[in-house]
């Protein structure tokens, strides 16, 4: 490695590392598993997975808003080594030494925004491995499943199933005033569709717009945001009005 790349990366690591108690903090983790057990045991793969937690989590506890500032091609060029073993990595990381701060709704919220419709189906590319995993174990435990693909970090799911996952980041009081939306503007649709208290968005709108859903669900997806929670009812009331201007 040239001297010049080097010295960027002592630099970033000094930044990130700042902090001596982040510092001490770090070396008692690595003191756990060498000093308070049998010392040098540990594999080198799970002494790397240790090391990778500790530089992660420190970066997370900082920008975790910020997904360039640990996506797989930042911190591969940080450590220097593939990008392939970095996302390894944050898998492993994740069964080993979970981050107590990651929520997989926030993270679907960051990138809701990036979703796109193509060929029935809605197609988001996830940057984050244990996003998708999380994303698709929802999924499955709906008794629903994901399109697998080539691309390992695409998810692909059906719109019904997609707008179910945007209905996962309404809030109690924004569910409530989606119904109540709901029964003004569709009284004899809603009724059609059930107890709309229980049934998910997606199975609701989809049951209710059948001729049109595709026409609903792109509505949706191009008022997306990362400010979705706390404006999921704007957007369902403007997808709305525009249905009511294609009916009448």
């Amino acid at each position: 490695m040239e001297r010049y790349d080097f010295e960027n990366l002592r630099k970033n690591y000094k930044s990130i590392f700042a902090d001596d108690e982040l510092k001490a903090r770090a070396f008692d983790k690595v003191a756990e598993n060498y000093f308070l057990g049998n010392f040098g045991t540990m594999q080198k793969s799970d002494f790397e997975v240790l090391l990778f937690s500790i530089y992660i989590e420190a970066i997370l506890d900082k920008s975790e808003a910020d997904i360039n500032s640990y996506s797989d091609y930042t911190l591969a060029k940080q450590l220097g080594i593939p990008q392939s073993k970095v996302s390894t990595l944050k898998v492993k990381k994740q069964l080993q030494y979970p981050y107590e701060g990651f929520d997989w709704k926030q993270s679907f919220l960051r990138v809701a925004d990036k979703a796109r419709y193509e060929g029935g189906k809605i197609r988001i590319n996830l940057r984050d491995r244990n996003l998708y995993y999380e994303l698709k174990n929802w999924i499955d435990e709906q008794g629903s499943y994901v399109d697998t693909s080539l691309t390992t970090n695409l998810l692909i799911v059906s719109p019904t199933d997609f707008l179910n996952l945007i209905g996962q980041l309404m809030s109690d009081k924004e569910k409530k005033a989606f119904q109540e939306t709901f029964r003004k503007n569709y009284n004899n649709e809603a009724k059609l569709c059930g107890d709309i208290e229980k049934a998910p968005l997606g199975e609701t709108l989809a049951n209710t717009f059948k001729s049109s859903f595709v026409d609903v669900v792109l509505e949706i997806v191009k008022s997306i945001s990362p400010a979705l929670v706390g404006k999921g009812i704007e957007v369902l009331q403007e997808t709305f009005k525009k249905i009511k201007e294609k009916q009448q």
